[in-house]
């Protein structure tokens, strides 16, 4: 769906439930906006839809004794791990097939790293603009190791240019209609919290449907 489309679809619900600016007695599409970026992000953060994922072969390329990377500027968070151990980041050499990172807390990280370089096994977090490696990468015989993975992109404020990345767009429909609701303390609220929760669970059921139909357990070697 158009970002223009969507604009006019919660308009018209807006206009159908009188919420008009005081002065122009128009619908406030800026406020529609910056509801529906809060919106979207809110479903980003709770779910991982297939619209919102990035594969990326080339993360980092690593240099010999350099614990710390710049994750890729679309980086937004980690995916949900599907097994124990993944993170939907790995670690690779050459043509070998990669492994799988560990996440550790940023404390548990600085307690228990290690100062002797080797194949990363490790890693964590830093400002959420950089990645850290534990162990420091060793030489790999000349050849650096390649990070890579799965991760959800970071979520941008909608243009007038974009599509609606969300297989239901009624689900973000009823979350900006439900969040402008509450922002005006509007009668209504109840009714249409109660429109986002049935929405956003149909999303979830059809995202779950989905990830237990087409995608196989990992084949990822796992450290």
């Amino acid at each position: 769906m158009q970002y223009t489309t969507f604009l006019d679809i919660v308009a018209g619900r807006c206009r159908t439930l009188t919420w008009l600016d005081s002065e122009s007695k128009q619908v406030d599409v800026g406020e529609i906006e910056l509801a529906a970026y809060a919106a979207l992000l809110e479903i980003s953060d709770s779910l991982d839809l297939q619209s919102f994922q990035v594969v990326n072969d080339h993360i980092a390329t690593t240099q010999a004794g350099t614990r710390i990377y710049a994750l890729p500027g679309d980086f937004g968070r980690l995916i949900v791990p599907r097994q124990d151990n993944e993170s939907g980041l790995f670690i690779g050499r050459g043509t070998e097939q990669p492994t799988a990172l560990r996440w550790r807390s940023a404390e548990e990280f600085v307690r228990l790293r290690q100062s002797e370089p080797g194949q990363p096994v490790w890693f964590t977090f830093s400002d959420n603009a950089y990645i850290l490696l534990d162990p420091p990468p060793d030489s790999n015989g000349g050849s650096n190791y390649t990070l890579s993975g799965v991760y959800i992109k970071r979520v941008e404020a909608l243009d007038g240019n974009a599509n609606i990345l969300v297989s239901h767009p009624t689900a973000l429909i009823a979350a900006t209609l439900a969040r402008l609701a509450l922002d005006k303390n509007a009668a209504q609220a109840p009714a249409l919290v109660a429109e986002k929760t049935a929405a956003l669970t149909r999303l979830a059921n059809h995202h779950s449907r989905v990830m237990q139909k087409f995608q196989p357990r990992s084949r990822f070697t796992r450290i």
